[in-house]
């Protein structure tokens, strides 16, 4: 029986083969894709929480409301050297492509399979989705067909500039901090436009490993990865070989301390209270209290609330009661009889 197959039997066998596995994966792709997918309306606007912020009479910050610490950037306002260091370590086609990168799923299939390097194929879009719409709990493969979907139609809703404020402003960099405005202040007490180019690399790095190259203890590691992402905008000419000589021997100084462990997150701990915390708080309650909050989620809709505090008086109040206090605490120790109290 075996002699009647000739190679146009095989070959025909071949392409039914084919086919059914066409069809049964296309099959699989829509019922991926048939569910769990975001709504139109999800996509033109998506669901983030932004932080409140509590403002001074005379424009400084004194705190924030959140469940996730965030406050968003227009594009405009996103450093180029942040956005060039972004798209040469993420996803350097992100320009061309739209929305998944072909070129970038083969060769990461192939680096993948022969075990040369791990490397991910995720494009900035697809992360993107990923981080607004997607179950992270997922089996990767089903993630990832959604993924890409969901990419596909984030990539026919927006513009590439869009879909790069979108991301800054989603991303977590670790340290509570959702967003290149809040990483920014939380890692170097700066506005984002007065980051240098170094920074900007250092909190791109940070994307991969967040929880890791934030802490003390991995600060070499981190100031490699730095120069790592420095190296790659150097190779796609972002940046001239002067700038990177000068980035690469810049400090990283937000951990740069004489501090143990314990003291440096007690005085993280005590540089977020604020100068005025119960000021703050009794600002929070009286709008509950007042009902003036009743349309608004006072922990993820972004309100702005301007106070009646001077934040100068407020200073100098905090300093007069910083310098003299222990000394009126102390002679009053002196002078007043505790033995009454234990009488009554």
């Amino acid at each position: 029986m075996l002699k009647n197959i000739t190679p146009l039997h095989i070959l025909l066998i071949l392409l039914v083969l084919t086919l059914i596995g066409v069809i049964s994966f296309v099959l699989f792709i829509s019922s991926v894709t048939s569910s769990g997918m975001p709504s139109l309306i999800e996509l033109e606007k998506p669901d983030q929480k932004y932080a409140t912020q509590i403002f001074s009479a005379d424009g400084e910050l004194l705190d924030h409301f959140f469940q996730e610490k965030r406050v968003p950037l227009t594009y405009k306002e996103i450093p180029t050297d942040f956005v060039n260091a972004l798209v040469t370590t993420e996803d350097r086609n992100f320009w061309k492509h739209w929305g998944v990168s072909s070129k970038r799923v083969i060769g990461s299939a192939i680096k993948n399979f022969f075990g040369t390097r791990r490397e991910g194929a995720s494009t900035i879009t697809m992360q993107l989705a990923g981080n607004l719409y997607l179950n992270r709990r997922e089996l990767t493969l089903v993630r990832k067909i959604r993924e890409a979907a969901t990419a596909f139609q984030i990539e026919q809703t927006y513009t590439k500039e869009e879909i790069i404020e979108l991301y800054t402003n989603t991303v977590n960099f670790g340290r509570g901090s959702y967003g290149l405005r809040i990483a920014s202040a939380q890692y170097f007490e700066k506005e984002p436009s007065e980051l240098t180019t170094a920074e900007c690399a250092f909190l791109v790095g940070l994307l991969k490993k967040p929880e890791y190259y934030n802490k003390l203890e991995n600060y070499d590691d981190a100031i490699k990865r730095r120069n790592l992402v420095l190296n790659l905008m150097l190779e796609q000419k972002y940046i001239s070989s002067i700038q990177y000589k000068k980035s690469i021997k810049e400090e990283i100084s937000f951990m740069k301390t004489d501090f143990t462990q314990d003291t440096y997150h007690a005085e993280r701990k005590k540089k977020h209270i604020g100068i005025a915390p119960h000021f703050v708080e009794t600002i929070r309650q009286n709008l509950y209290k007042d009902n003036k909050l009743a349309d608004y989620n006072f922990y993820r809709d972004g309100l702005t609330i301007y106070t009646t505090l001077d934040s100068r008086i407020q200073k100098a109040i905090n300093k007069a009661v910083a310098d003299y206090m222990p000394d009126v605490q102390k002679n009053f120790n002196a002078s007043y009889s505790w033995s009454r109290d234990k009488t009554c």
